[in-house]
C-alpha cells in the first residue's frame, strides 16, 4: 500500500493560511471547541462527518471533500496484518 504522508489537518492549515484565519477564529465561526481544530491540525484527531459538514459550509466546498481527505489518509496508512494472506471471495 502507498503511504500518504499528508493528513487532512495539513490541508486545513493551508486554507487557514491562505485566508489568514486563525484556528481560534475557525473554531468560533463553526461552533466547535478550539481543541477539536487544534487536534485536527496536529493530526491527532480525524475529521468526522460533523466536522466535514461544518468545514464544507465554511469553506464553500462539500463535506465529501473533507471525508475523502480523511479516508484517503486512513486507507494509505492502515496497517492490516497479513494483508497478503487475505484471500478474495
Amino acid at each position: 500500500m502507498m503511504k500518504n504522508n499528508f493528513y487532512p489537518g495539513e490541508f486545513l492549515q493551508e486554507l487557514l493560511d491562505d485566508y489568514n484565519i486563525t484556528a481560534y477564529r475557525l473554531s468560533k465561526d463553526i461552533y466547535v471547541q478550539q481543541s477539536r481544530i487544534g487536534e485536527i491540525l496536529k493530526g491527532s484527531r480525524t475529521i468526522t462527518s460533523d466536522t466535514a459538514i461544518r468545514l464544507g459550509k465554511y469553506f464553500n466546498n462539500s463535506p465529501q471533500y473533507w471525508l475523502n481527505l480523511q479516508n484517503s489518509h486512513d486507507l494509505a496508512n492502515c496497517n492490516v496484518e497479513n494483508y497478503r494472506s487475505i484471500n478474495p471471495i
